[in-house]
C-alpha cells in the first residue's frame, strides 16, 4: 500500500539546512502507531507519533522514477509484530527527528499469537524540493526486492548478455 505523508516542520528545516549546508538528511526508520485509539489528521507540527507501537529499519528508498521530488520509503513491519489496529506512520532520521507523519486507513496487525501473521510491506511517499539531499541507511533487513528492482536486473542481464555474447 503506498500513500502520501505529510513533512513536518523538523522535516522542513532538516531538507532546508541539508540544501544551504550541504548536507544530507539520513532516513532510517519507520514509526508505526495507532493514534492513541483514533484517527489522526497530520498539522505538520508534530515531532513523535501521537502513539508509537513500533520502529523498524527502512529497507529501501530512493527517488520516485516519475517525479523528482518524491521520495518512496519502504518498510517491512514483519509478522512478529501486531496486536494492534495502526492509524499512523512516521519517517525518522537517524538524529531522531520525526521527518513526515502520515494518518494510515485503519488496519488491524495481529499477531502470531492470535493466529495469523504476516509480514506488512509499508511504502511512503513524501515530497520534498531537494529529494537528492536525502541518504538512506540501510537497515540491514531487506527481506523483498521490489518489482521494478527485479525487472531491472532481468533488463541489465539481457543487455548484458546480448552485448558480451
Amino acid at each position: 500500500m503506498a500513500f502520501n505523508v505529510k513533512v513536518t516542520a523538523l522535516g522542513l528545516a532538516a531538507f532546508a539546512n541539508a540544501l544551504i549546508n550541504s548536507t544530507p538528511v539520513v532516513i532510517s526508520e519507520v514509526a508505526i502507531g495507532d493514534g492513541g485509539g483514533a484517527p489522526i489528521t497530520p498539522t505538520g507540527n508534530e515531532t513523535t507519533l501521537y502513539n508509537e507501537l513500533n520502529r523498524h529499519p527502512v529497507t529501501g528508498a530512493a527517488i520516485h522514477a516519475d517525479n523528482a521530488n518524491w521520495i518512496v520509503v519502504d518498510t517491512i513491519v514483519p509478522a512478529e509484530a501486531g496486536g494492534f489496529t495502526i492509524r499512523e506512520v512516521g519517517i525518522y532520521a537517524d538524529n531522531g527527528d520525526l521527518l513526515a507523519i502520515a494518518s494510515y486507513p485503519e488496519q488491524y496487525k495481529p499477531t502470531l499469537a492470535e493466529g495469523f501473521g504476516e509480514d506488512l510491506a509499508m511504502k511512503l511517499i513524501m515530497e520534498v524540493t531537494n529529494a537528492a539531499s536525502v541518504t538512506i541507511i540501510d537497515g540491514g533487513t531487506v527481506l523483498y526486492a521490489t518489482r521494478t528492482y527485479v525487472q531491472n536486473l532481468i533488463h541489465q542481464t539481457v543487455n548484458w548478455y546480448n552485448q558480451n555474447w
